[in-house]
């Protein structure tokens, strides 16, 4: 996935479900990413599509946790690998890019995440992805195995990036087209391409097939645009498509506002939250509420029941784990969906739900690190 960075809380426990992977390659994939690639243990990891890991560094003494997006798809890939691009500010990902060596041991947490798909060799669908920027990650693993796994299958990407020099996984993709040809269609949008020239046509741009590029409208990406790259790709919005999108939040909201004014069926949207926390905008949203009442919670996770009292301005999940509870969490920041439960009994009120599905509310899923208990009796279950 993208990482969410978050560095305002000392909370940090142990968890169950941690992993420790041998790191046998530290591949550049960009000037400011990498990509580390991890040994599969005796015991191989499973994981699904679109999932993520989380890593778990010591840095300056301290324990910091991040999600990144697993790259590779376990139907095609001996190893698995996760992807990391430098932020400004970004404790971790400019530690990890630094730091990481071949030989050297990570603790990671199991995968998580619904940003996801199930294969079937049966199916015969068109999936639809939009990548921007790191955003690719999760969509690398998800395409891969939609490709090698569904014959019937195909896959258009539209790829969005600053300039040439920031394409991730470049190679890859010019592999994959090669491999599958008209199964896989792909288009770049490249935010600084020719600023200065009206209109101009390249073909095989960066090597990848010899899909027609119109280098006419750089800039951000627009509705306008969007439609010109279906109309490039014959993506019909009427036809019963399966959508993605993964990358910063400007585009994912344009790609959204986009397909729901062409009609698209949205019920088939998943998106991946990708944003930077500073710390300021992380602690405000871990007690975004104001009230002073105090309600009993109860957590049932891993066969054991635990319930103690939360102020209803506090953190379930912070809450918990200052009273030494073992809960899941990633990100911290209700973005992750790693400390999702699902509340049976009694309301719990979210600073968001940006993390979950509709469906997920609908059912009475909550993520605990933002969510404050709003009255007695509530019982939240963890799978």
């Amino acid at each position: 996935m993208w990482f969410v960075k978050f560095d305002a809380l000392d909370i940090i426990k142990n968890m169950s479900k941690e992993i420790s992977l041998k790191v046998i390659e530290v591949r550049q994939e960009t000037a400011d990413t990498i990509s580390i690639v991890f040994q599969q243990p005796e015991d191989k990891i499973t994981y699904k599509p679109g999932q993520f890991l989380t890593l778990i560094n010591t840095i300056n003494g301290k324990e910091e946790r991040r999600a990144y997006s697993i790259c590779t798809s376990s139907y095609t890939d001996e190893n698995l690998a996760v992807t990391v691009k430098r932020v400004e500010g970004g404790k971790v990902s400019n530690y990890l890019n630094d730091n990481v060596k071949v030989g050297q041991e990570l603790i990671v947490l199991a995968p998580m995440g619904t940003f996801t798909l199930e294969p079937n060799p049966n199916n015969q669908r068109h999936v639809v992805l939009f990548g921007g920027g790191s955003g690719i990650t999760p969509m690398m693993s998800i395409l891969k195995t939609v490709l090698s796994q569904e014959s019937g299958s195909l896959v258009s990407l539209i790829y969005s990036n600053r300039n040439q020099q920031s394409v991730i996984f470049a190679t890859q993709l010019n592999e994959l087209k090669t491999k599958y040809g008209e199964r896989f269609r792909i288009v770049y949008h490249l935010d600084d391409l020719n600023k200065s020239v009206k209109s101009e046509t390249k073909k095989g741009f960066l090597g990848f097939g010899s899909k027609t590029i119109e280098t006419e409208i750089p800039g951000f990406l627009t509705t306008e645009k969007i439609k010109a790259y279906f109309s490039q790709l014959n993506i019909e919005v009427t036809d019963p498509l399966e959508y993605f999108v993964c990358g910063p939040t400007p585009m994912m909201e344009t790609v959204e506002k986009t397909l729901i004014a062409l009609g698209a069926d949205m019920s088939r949207f998943k998106k991946e939250v990708f944003v930077s926390l500073t710390s300021e905008d992380a602690t405000s949203k871990s007690t975004k509420s104001s009230g002073s009442e105090v309600y009993n919670v109860t957590v049932k996770i891993a066969g054991e029941e635990h319930s103690f009292d939360v102020a209803e301005s506090d953190s379930i999940l912070f809450t918990a784990l200052d009273k030494g509870i073992d809960m899941p969490f990633s990100c911290q920041s209700g973005l992750c969906t790693a400390c999702m439960g699902k509340c049976t009994s009694g309301k719990v009120e979210m600073d968001h739900d940006d993390g979950l599905t509709a469906s997920q509310v609908e059912q009475g899923y909550v993520l605990t690190c933002i969510g404050h208990p709003k009255s007695e009796g509530i019982v939240i279950e963890i799978e």
